[in-house]
């Protein structure tokens, strides 16, 4: 509701600790059954479909190669200020996506994807998820589009962890629980050209990096994403 035109999210208060405070305190048996868990209820928003793709929501397109590429609304260059590396490295961004979005032309029908699933939005307590925080990314998107977040988090946990986190993660690169999913959740990367669709995708989150400054994220995304087989190592 609005109260003198300020927005309120009125909810219940949800027990446990977020994942990524916890995760490493876990043995693997306790991880692996964490990962089935978030497959469940991954299946379970995927489960809800719609008649139209919306990113974000409520603006409704029929076609997803469409929607997506308005909301990633690619630019044509380079910000000025971009140093030489980063402008070499648009170049790589853009050129990929021009040549290879048209495999966006077929996809699969439009569900709820929550597109924010990472470690600091799952809550836990005694072996069991609690609660899976942080709707306002949700979109009506095919499935795939799920991994897109989840892969960016598996890649480089650092990025979406509290401050107080980030020496923990930082460098550590989380391969092993994305085939943990793909385990309990087969069917999320179960779709043609998976690898390409995923660069796709990716590119929106790089863009926005590069939008908001950050030419060193930028350049390292691209740099993993484009430049080696890193995707096509954790997802064949």
């Amino acid at each position: 509701g609005t109260c003198e035109g300020v927005s309120y999210l009125l909810m219940t208060k949800m027990p446990g600790q977020r994942l990524s405070s916890g995760w490493f305190d876990l043995s693997k048996s306790q991880q692996e059954a964490m990962l089935s868990q978030i497959s469940d209820q991954l299946r379970l928003f995927h489960s809800i479909s719609f008649d139209t793709y919306a990113i974000p929501r409520p603006l409704q397109n029929s076609s997803w190669k469409d929607a997506l590429r308005a909301y990633t609304d690619l630019p044509e260059q380079a910000p000025e200020q971009a140093d030489e590396r980063t402008r070499a490295n648009f170049a790589t961004l853009r050129n990929f996506y021009l040549e290879h979005e048209s495999v966006l032309s077929v996809a699969t029908a439009p569900v709820l994807v929550h597109n924010d699933i990472h470690f600091d939005n799952v809550l836990h307590q005694n072996g069991m998820l609690t609660g899976i925080l942080d709707f306002d990314f949700a979109r009506q998107a095919p499935r795939d589009y799920e991994l897109r977040q989840i892969i960016d988090f598996f890649q480089s946990p650092k990025y979406l962890v509290s401050e107080r986190d980030e020496p923990v993660w930082d460098g550590f690169e989380a391969t092993d629980e994305l085939r943990l999913l793909r385990k309990y959740y087969p069917e999320l990367f179960d779709s043609p050209d998976m690898v390409t669709r995923q660069k796709l995708y990716l590119t929106e989150t790089i863009v926005t990096a590069m939008r908001d400054g950050a030419f060193y994220k930028f350049n390292e995304k691209v740099e993993t994403y484009f430049n080696t087989e890193w995707l096509e190592r954790v997802l064949s």
